[in-house]
């Protein structure tokens, strides 16, 4: 019984943390601060609140739908991607929807695909691993974070100052944006 009510517990704070995710998302987009680069540190946060937020529209027209499509198939054609393949269509539909996850999960010339596409602004929100911050040069309007802490292979740690600083310098697109935003949301501390 107790590792059933421990798997349980996990799972309401999963949803718990995805759901603050997603109503942040709205509240950015509400406050016209779109593209948001969302830094998740898993792979799996990044593809969950990228599904969630399907549920909205984020591209602003019919016509930017399209276009985000047709861009989407137009460069994974260009770079052989198998458009058959389940994560090539998730991700199609997604960008139809001006949405993305990004992570060294997937495949280099997809995730090429998701970079060219954020960087014309199909893309309004990216959810992302610290991967993408990088030596990529890619500024949102605003930056979110899951929390101040990530997995390093062994246990939450900590982000560093300097990694923090890496990323949330994204926010604010030099010559279109007088500032940036950076959102951050709070974790529950689990205990021992």
């Amino acid at each position: 019984a107790g590792r059933r009510g421990k798997r349980r517990r996990e799972r309401n704070l999963g949803a718990y943390y995805l759901n603050a995710w997603h109503m942040l998302v709205r509240e950015v987009a509400s406050r016209d601060e779109l593209p948001l680069l969302f830094f998740l540190f898993s792979r799996h946060s990044c593809e969950k609140l990228a599904e969630a937020a399907a549920a909205h529209d984020y591209t602003g027209s019919r016509e930017a739908h399209t276009l985000a499509r047709e861009e989407f198939l137009h460069l994974a054609r260009a770079f052989d991607l198998d458009l058959a393949d389940p994560e090539v269509q998730t991700l199609q539909d997604l960008v139809g929807r001006g949405i993305a996850y990004h992570h060294a999960g997937i495949l280099p010339a997809l995730k090429e695909v998701i970079e060219r596409l954020f960087t014309a602004g199909h893309i309004k929100l990216l959810c992302a691993t610290e991967t993408f911050a990088l030596g990529v040069n890619m500024p949102a309007r605003a930056v979110a974070f899951e929390g101040l802490r990530k997995w390093n292979g062994h246990a939450r740690v900590p982000l560093r100052t300097r990694e923090y600083q890496q990323m949330a310098g994204r926010a604010g697109r030099r010559g279109m944006d007088e500032s940036g935003a950076v959102y951050l949301t709070l974790e529950v501390d689990q205990g021992p």
